[in-house]
């Protein structure tokens, strides 16, 4: 029988740490504001086991071993990461990116191949677990337009929108940086973080790590 391995709620990457990349502002340029196909962006896509990228994040960010059914997480508890508020049913959350996929055309993915598109759709350092519908308000927002209240949870969403947006080589117009510089000063420091797999036996495990 095979042993599904989940991770705590530390492991949620908020209290992980980021590569240094997320402290430094993307390139500034211009967007391309039209083109955007969203049926080029392609959908999730099956990883280790059985699960799609949708459901192994929901089985790995769960807060308590989740039940999986038919290769989908049919039960769990997690919090939400723009509200951090708890949330008990899979069937009222969306998985959703932080860096929304129009964003992402918007700033640089308008001149990606389809399979590279498809990558990004599929990143698991992009993608959050929320309730439908504080994802629904977010939309395809930005930090000029839209972050979350609570100081923690806003100060991840900045951290990660920049770490994104240098892991793919995206950029960011002036009001975008201007919105993440003043969420940015706004922030506590950042502690330094010795490497998670050494410090911390919960950290965020690999996709392929998801059954052992």
């Amino acid at each position: 029988m095979t042993r599904f391995v989940f991770l705590s709620a530390a492991a949620i990457a908020i209290a992980a740490g980021l590569p240094a990349l997320a402290q430094e502002l993307p390139p500034s340029a211009a967007e391309m504001r039209k083109g955007y196909d969203r049926k080029a962006w392609g959908d999730w896509e099956p990883v280790e086991g059985c699960l799609t990228t949708r459901h192994a994040v929901l089985a790995t960010r769960s807060l308590v071993r989740p039940t999986i059914r038919n290769c989908k997480v049919v039960a769990g508890r997690w919090r939400d990461a723009w509200t951090g508020v708890e949330i008990n049913d899979p069937k009222n959350t969306d998985i959703d990116h932080v860096v929304a996929v129009q964003e992402a055309h918007d700033s640089g993915g308008y001149q990606w191949e389809t399979a590279v598109r498809h990558r990004f759709f599929n990143d698991v350092e992009n993608l959050v677990v929320t309730e439908r519908e504080v994802n629904k308000r977010k939309g395809g927002y930005g930090p000029e337009a839209w972050l979350p209240d609570g100081e923690v949870e806003r100060c991840f969403f900045v951290r990660r929108w920049i770490y994104i947006k240098h892991k793919w080589q995206l950029s960011a117009d002036k009001r975008e940086l201007q919105a993440l510089r003043d969420a940015l000063h706004a922030c506590p420091a950042e502690k330094a973080v010795a490497p998670a797999a050494a410090q911390n036996p919960n950290a965020p495990i690999p996709l392929s790590d998801l059954y052992r």
